[in-house]
């Protein structure tokens, strides 16, 4: 089985990590890709750590689908790497997830999104079991293990 990834903070522009763990690209068993501690709920500006991390990494998203509810509110594009990347929001969906176009791999990466509020050990905590491969936790499970059946 591969192991995770934690995306570096030298990918990050200042050294500023934005707080990605992704499954080994080999991992497809599972409901989520990785996950996502953003800082704050204002998207566009938590995107855009996020993009550069994963261009870092060879990932080319063109859009991102999220739930409205789990954000204030965000423009329809934001321009990123040279390139607009199109926001697709929801009222209805799963507000611990946010889905990525990957235009270079022609697949959807799903993320679960941990509140930013949330303690840093629990942050850590569903960080790391968002990256686990082979876990078949849902997001909302692993952001709330609480709610996970044994």
């Amino acid at each position: 089985m591969a192991s995770s990834k934690t995306i570096p903070e030298s990918a990050q522009p200042g050294g500023e990590s934005s707080r990605v763990r992704l499954r080994a690209e080999s991992a497809h068993v599972g409901f989520v890709d990785g996950g996502w501690w953003p800082r704050s709920r204002d998207l566009p500006s938590e995107m855009l750590p996020l993009l550069a991390t994963l261009a870092a990494d060879g990932f080319d998203v063109r859009r991102m689908v999220y739930d409205m509810s789990a954000w204030d509110t965000a423009p329809r594009k934001l321009k990123s790497g040279g390139h607009v990347v199109k926001l697709d929001g929801f009222r209805t969906g799963r507000p611990n997830m946010v889905g990525l176009i990957d235009a270079t791999r022609g697949r959807r990466l799903d993320l679960v999104v941990v509140p930013s509020d949330t303690e840093s050990v629990a942050a850590e905590s569903a960080l790391t079991m968002a990256a686990l491969d082979g876990d078949l936790h849902s997001g909302s499970e692993i952001v709330h293990p609480e709610t996970a059946a044994p």
